[in-house]
């Protein structure tokens, strides 16, 4: 939990930037849940002179962010351009994944 509670922390500093009306797409129950799970003792400066991707966020901060976003900001076009976006990704990150643990290679004598 303490972990989770930091990146509550995060989240919340995130989200309090939103424009209003997009901090009122999200759900009530979302914001009493992270207000009420955040660790309390975790301080986290959100610098505002710096864009998001460098404000040095957890990764689980970044995959929260990233289905809050999905879930409630996007409209349908944008959630089908970005679960394309996605799957690329993955599909990209399996190619590496073979090429780095080629079965083929693993019983090949390396000889320097």
């Amino acid at each position: 939990m303490n972990e989770l509670g930091k990146v509550l922390v995060e989240v919340e500093a995130v989200l309090e930037r939103l424009q209003d009306e997009n901090k009122q797409k999200i759900p009530q129950k979302v914001w009493d849940f992270i207000r009420n799970n955040k660790d309390n003792s975790y301080i986290f400066k959100y610098d505002d002179t710096k864009p998001l991707e460098e404000q040095k966020l957890r990764l689980d901060t970044c995959s929260m962010l990233m289905y809050l976003n999905r879930e409630y900001l996007l409209n349908e076009e944008e959630k089908k351009k970005l679960d394309i976006v996605l799957r690329e990704n993955e599909q990209l990150e399996e190619e590496e994944k073979r090429k780095k643990y080629n079965p083929d290679d693993i019983f090949k004598n390396n000889k320097s």
